[in-house]
C-alpha cells in the first residue's frame, strides 16, 4: 500500500479547506459549548465558529476521489481550522459528535494552528492506518466518548 501523500493532493486539500472556511457562515460557540470544548482541551474557544447544516465535501477530483477512497464520503461533522461543520447542533454536555470534532480542533492547535501540517499529518495517518485505526481518529473517538 502506498502511504505517501502526493503534494498535489495536499495542495488541493489546503486550497479546498481555505476556500470552505472563507465561504462559511457560522456562529460563535455558546457558553455551554465553549465549556464542553475546553474540557477536551480546546484552548481558544473564542476563535471557533460552528456551522450547522450540510457538511461540505470536495466536489472536484483528485480530492473528491481521495476523500471517498479514504472513507470520508458522508461525514456527520468536519473540523477545518477553527471552523466546525456539523449536520446538527450539539445536544447537551455529552454530545459525542461535537466532542469528537473538538478533539480535531485540539489536534489542529497541536499542529501549530496551521492547515498544512494538520492536513499532512491527518492524511498521512489515514493512508497508513485507515480511518478507524488512525491515531487522531482513535483519539477523537476516545475524547468524544466512543470506544470500540
Amino acid at each position: 500500500m502506498n502511504t505517501q501523500i502526493s503534494p498535489q493532493l495536499v495542495e488541493a486539500a489546503i486550497a479546498w479547506a481555505e476556500q470552505t472556511v472563507q465561504g462559511s457562515t457560522g456562529r460563535p460557540l455558546t457558553k455551554e459549548e465553549a465549556t464542553m470544548a475546553a474540557k477536551v482541551g480546546v484552548k481558544h474557544t473564542e476563535l471557533i465558529q460552528i456551522c450547522i447544516g450540510p457538511v461540505p465535501m470536495p466536489q472536484e477530483d483528485p480530492l473528491r476521489t481521495a476523500v471517498l477512497n479514504l472513507g470520508l464520503g458522508n461525514p456527520e461533522g468536519l473540523a477545518i481550522g477553527y471552523s466546525l461543520f456539523l449536520k446538527r447542533g450539539p445536544k447537551g454536555q455529552n454530545d459525542i459528535l461535537f466532542l469528537h470534532e473538538c478533539a480535531h480542533l485540539v489536534q489542529f492547535g497541536e499542529s501549530g494552528g496551521r492547515l498544512r501540517p494538520f492536513i499532512e499529518e491527518y492524511l498521512g495517518q489515514l493512508l497508513k492506518d485507515g480511518y478507524l485505526h488512525s491515531k487522531w481518529e482513535v483519539e477523537a473517538r476516545r475524547m468524544g466518548g466512543i470506544t470500540f
